[in-house]
């Protein structure tokens, strides 16, 4: 299995849509390198498949529902299925290694034992949501090294290596349901803020290019302007027009990037009312003009 670069295709719900690994196994390894170039974060997303990683390098910030952790070097982290995400560098380069998998990988048979009694409750634990995994925790540090085993089989691929991958991320999902068992018998189902984010941020990324308001995008999730905003502030940490302007400028700069279009038409297609306040708030967020981003690209 060779490792990638970590893609991120999604669809208009925010919902990851690459299949990880083959049907035959399906998991998949990335590395990626976050802080420098363009690719300074991974935007808000989720997926249907679980999670781990390992920071190689520097330090990661990674925000989900409601939780924000700093990963440091040599430390780690399991996020369940579905959950929404986004991570970025923090105070330079940082490097990522990670393993995104099905849980059949673990749970083998539609309703064995494994599935039933591990992997599904595990799986709808809405306390759950992620684990950082800490060097100061003896069965942390060993979580750990089940992430930094399984991915090295996946790199060198040595004989027989899905059967490795498989023994350690099943060791790893040992050690998460037996350090919680409490949380997984009484585990509580769908998360409310998570549901909600996840319709919200649906809306929001198929209309940033029209002229919206916060009522809208209260209105997505079924819920008051005032719990719209507790429900941000909560979850992602920011109002919903500061994450609109945020995903507009993110959008623009892949226009620049990517296509031919000018400043002005970048800055229209983008849903802003003029191009000089689209500079404006393009600079203060990448530190740079468009123009002078295009050109460093």
């Amino acid at each position: 299995m060779s490792i990638q670069e970590c893609p991120l295709t999604i669809d208009a719900h925010q919902r990851e849509i690459d299949r990880r690994g083959t049907p035959m196994f399906p998991c998949g390894g990335y590395a990626t390198t976050l802080g420098g170039g363009t690719n300074r974060e991974i935007a808000w997303h989720w997926h249907d498949e679980a999670e781990v990683l390992l920071v190689h390098s520097g330090t990661l910030v990674l925000e989900l529902v409601g939780r924000r952790y700093e990963i440091h070097e040599g430390e780690g982290a399991f996020i369940n299925s579905g959950v929404p995400q986004s991570a970025a560098a923090q105070g330079g380069i940082c490097e990522i290694r990670s393993l995104v998998f099905h849980p059949s990988l673990i749970a083998g048979t539609p309703e064995s034992a494994l599935e039933q009694r591990y992997v599904r409750p595990l799986l709808a634990c809405g306390s759950l949501p992620a684990i950082y995994f800490q060097t100061s925790l003896s069965w942390h540090r060993e979580a750990v090294q089940c992430i930094t085993q399984a991915f090295d089989a996946c790199q060198k691929e040595p004989f027989a290596f899905e059967l490795l991958v498989q023994q350690e991320l099943s060791r790893l999902w040992y050690l998460i349901v037996s350090h919680y068992p409490d949380a997984i018998n009484n585990r509580t189902d769908a998360n409310t803020d998570a549901s909600r984010v996840k319709d919200m941020l649906a809306w929001i990324h198929a209309h940033y290019a029209d002229s919206i308001t916060l009522a809208e995008i209260a209105r997505a999730a079924s819920i008051s302007e005032r719990e719209c905003l507790r429900c941000f502030k909560r979850t992602i940490g920011l109002s919903p027009m500061q994450y609109l302007l945020k995903h507009r400028i993110s959008a623009a700069a892949g226009l620049l990037r990517d296509t031919d279009a000018t400043v002005t038409e970048v800055s229209r297609q983008c849903g802003f009312e003029s191009p000089s306040y689209f500079s404006l708030k393009f600079k203060s967020l990448m530190g740079m003009t468009p123009k002078e981003y295009r050109v460093s690209q």
